[in-house]
């Protein structure tokens, strides 16, 4: 196709690894027993600058040339959950670096469930087969998703060296592994029991 031949000829991508992704592909939909071309959403923080923004309609492109219908969304934040998450993707490789407070903990996971109230809306949950993360700051969107649309196949990709401070470690851990701890995630807690569901395993 158009795209992978464009990637192909500037070196990005080999003939073989073509046929992996369409392989891979291929097993996911037959393995998850869906009929229809696989829907998947794209999750990120930023639409400009960086390397996932830069690759981002690339892979969406790859993605339609592999009959996928793919998506992107762009979460929304205000000036305090981003200097959280930039403080949780330098804690995340640095065992050193401060801890988060508390109240840093509930402005991130208070985001987390306003962009999943926006993604309902723009993108209804019974319509996606797929959630693609990039990043840390949709963890917290990921795993309300999951939770709560648990047939969803979710993918989290890090992009960088892991060696944590303990305490941001321990929460990206439990955000991926679908796990809440009392008093830390209360506020994720009270609104998965808002909307009728149980708390992930809490601790």
């Amino acid at each position: 196709s158009m795209c992978f031949q464009r990637f192909i000829n500037a070196n990005m991508m080999t003939q073989d690894e073509c046929t992996e992704i369409k392989r891979v592909l291929n097993v996911v939909t037959r393995q998850r027993g869906i009929a229809h071309a696989l829907r998947v959403l794209f999750i990120s923080a930023t639409e400009l600058g960086g390397g996932v923004a830069e690759m981002r309609l690339d892979t969406i492109a790859l993605m339609r040339d592999l009959g996928a219908k793919p998506k992107w969304l762009v979460i929304d934040g205000a000036d305090r959950f981003y200097a959280t998450s930039h403080r949780m993707r330098e804690g995340i490789q640095n065992p050193n670096h401060e801890p988060l407070s508390q109240a840093d903990v509930e402005i991130f996971h208070l985001t987390s469930i306003l962009n999943y109230l926006r993604l309902e809306q723009e993108h209804p949950p019974s319509e996606i087969d797929v959630v693609w993360v990039d990043d840390i700051a949709p963890l917290g969107l990921g795993l309300l998703l999951k939770s709560m649309h648990p047939d969803i196949l979710l993918l989290w990709r890090c992009h960088q060296h892991v060696d944590p401070e303990p305490s941001i470690g321990d929460l990206i851990r439990d955000l991926t592994h679908g796990s809440l701890r009392r008093g830390r995630d209360d506020i994720l807690m009270q609104f998965l029991e808002h909307c009728g569901y149980g708390s992930p395993k809490s601790q």
